[in-house]
């Protein structure tokens, strides 16, 4: 892998230069790695469950009923100020 410069194109495609986009995160990446192969520190438990396919799969019934116990936001016209007028915040 070829050294990126702190001022070139970021890798990642979003036009900023890589000091002010990826490179503080490569190095975070880059220091932990170092620091798991040398054994100072323990990998974090499930490191690799985002790449795991979900154990079950939601529909919509279950979004449905999980979101039913949040209160619901009321609708912008019934929010009215102690004079009774919209508030159209």
């Amino acid at each position: 892998m070829n050294k990126l410069g702190r001022n070139e194109p970021c890798h990642c495609g979003s036009g900023k230069k890589y000091k002010k986009c990826s490179l503080r995160k490569d190095e975070e990446e880059r220091c932990y790695d170092l620091e798991v192969q040398s054994g100072r520190i323990e990998p974090f438990a499930g490191d690799d469950d985002w790449k795991k396919e979900p154990e079950e799969d939601w529909g919509k019934e279950d979004v449905h009923d999980a979101a039913s116990g949040f209160p619901s936001d009321p609708a912008p016209e019934s929010r009215k100020d102690e004079r009774g007028q919209a508030n159209n915040a």
